[in-house]
């Protein structure tokens, strides 16, 4: 079965709500949050995810099978991740990079050096182990080189040299044009 849940699709979605019910609430690139961002997001996280999820994954594990159980549990699962993208878009965290590492990080945790699916699972709980030698997601770098882009974007002023811009990612960056696209690939990265 082919999955395609389109993840850019979804935090546009989430941000074109954001940009016409709460624009004030969106923080700007390497700001910390306001306080009435971070409250409102622990808010709607604890709702969505302690209050509706978890209750409802107790219900289907006590309860035979049912397809209302079943509509509620896909209700809440998207519900809790509206509002984690939420979050992510109000506090300007590039959520389809960070997801993209992350889904590379975990799919390596299932390939073994041959190149052979052969995941490692706990015998007690089932999850996925990380095997020998694998490498976490580099979501600090991911966080990193975004906010370089918003900078070459946002602040060509500042940027206008070559001199300036090599500080942020070496020789290769400073030859980009404040405002053109900008990706790892460009920077020389595979």
């Amino acid at each position: 079965m082919e999955l395609n849940f389109n993840a850019p699709r979804i935090v546009s979605d989430v941000a074109h709500f954001i940009a016409h019910a709460q624009p004030e609430l969106i923080s700007k690139p390497e700001t910390k949050p306001s306080e009435a961002t971070i409250k409102l997001a622990r808010e709607l996280i604890y709702e969505e995810v302690v209050k509706e999820l978890l209750p409802t994954l107790d219900k289907i594990q006590a309860a035979p099978y049912s397809l209302e159980l079943m509509a509620q549990l896909l209700d809440d699962i998207v519900d809790s991740i509206y509002v984690l993208i939420w979050t992510s878009v109000c506090m300007s965290l590039p959520f389809n990079a960070a997801w993209h590492e992350v889904s590379i990080a975990n799919i390596k945790k299932v390939i073994d050096k041959d190149g052979k699916i052969n995941p490692i699972r706990d015998p007690k709980t089932g999850k996925i182990q990380k095997p020998e030698g694998w490498i976490p997601p580099d979501v600090w770098g991911v966080l990193n080189d975004t906010w370089k882009i918003y900078h070459l974007r946002h602040h060509p002023e500042v940027l206008s040299t070559g001199e300036i811009r090599k500080q942020f990612h070496g020789e290769e960056l400073a030859k980009i044009t404040p405002g053109a696209g900008y990706s790892r690939k460009d920077a020389g990265e595979k």
